[in-house]
């Protein structure tokens, strides 16, 4: 088809400036690292009135994430996934959960600081991984707690999880 496959990202770059808001792929990539902050135009939708999903998570799956969702399904939690799944209808997904993971594909991934932005800037609650780079102001729990964390979360009252996406709202909303 006349495609070029290009194995390392930084052929594509070459000659231009990048910026990155992953402090660790911009040293590993050259690039500049530009932080991520609140701007109020990021807060587009709020929880909905009744969640009925206990728990989501969205983007691709694999082994590493269907063992945390089949375990909590197995906990008796509703547990969705949706992958490719964008904008509008993904935000509706997400305001009607209690939980939304944030679990990288892979152990020695990323956070997910993008998703995590996502959620906090709509005071959505995000449990996430517990990694390096993971902010201080969400809920975050190392891999192999992530389900009764998950469980307890989902099953916890609405105005204390309401409560954590207060203060982490505010935390973001510091960041420059």
């Amino acid at each position: 088809n006349g495609a070029t496959v290009v194995d390392d990202p930084r052929e594509r770059w070459a000659g231009h400036e990048v910026w990155d808001c992953v402090a660790s792929n911009a040293v590993k990539y050259g690039a500049t690292y530009v932080p991520l902050g609140y701007h109020p135009s990021m807060t587009r939708f709020a929880p909905a009135a009744e969640q009925d999903i206990a728990v989501l998570l969205y983007g691709c799956m694999n082994a590493r994430r269907k063992d945390l969702v089949d375990a909590m399904a197995a906990r008796g939690l509703r547990v969705m996934v949706a992958s490719g799944v964008w904008g509008a209808e993904r935000d509706a997904l997400i305001a009607r959960s209690k939980v939304v993971l944030n679990v990288p594909f892979n152990p020695e991934g990323e956070w997910g600081e993008l998703r995590a932005l996502h959620l906090v800037a709509n005071s959505i609650f995000v449990l996430c991984e517990a990694l390096p780079e993971t902010w201080p102001f969400v809920a975050k729990t190392p891999y192999e707690d992530i389900v009764d964390r998950a469980v307890w979360w989902a099953r916890a009252p609405a105005g204390t999880r309401a409560a954590v996406c207060r203060r982490a709202l505010e935390e973001l909303k510091k960041m420059p």
